[in-house]
């Protein structure tokens, strides 16, 4: 899915997803639930896999 047809499916601004993405939006609870519906997938999943990208790249 890309990030315009993410956007619409959450009801979000493509600009806001996209910022999200590069790290200079910070996403709400709020945000991060509209996001993993329209992923079809847990909030819970969302976080665990930002955890893992974020400690594999801390160790970079």
């Amino acid at each position: 899915m890309n990030q315009e047809a993410l956007a619409f499916e959450a009801g979000m601004a493509r600009s806001f997803v996209s910022g999200i993405e590069r790290g200079t939006a910070k996403a709400s609870i709020d945000s991060v639930w509209k996001l993993s519906q329209a992923l079809k997938c847990r909030p819970s999943d969302l976080w665990q896999v930002t955890e893992r990208l974020y400690f594999e790249q801390k160790k970079s």
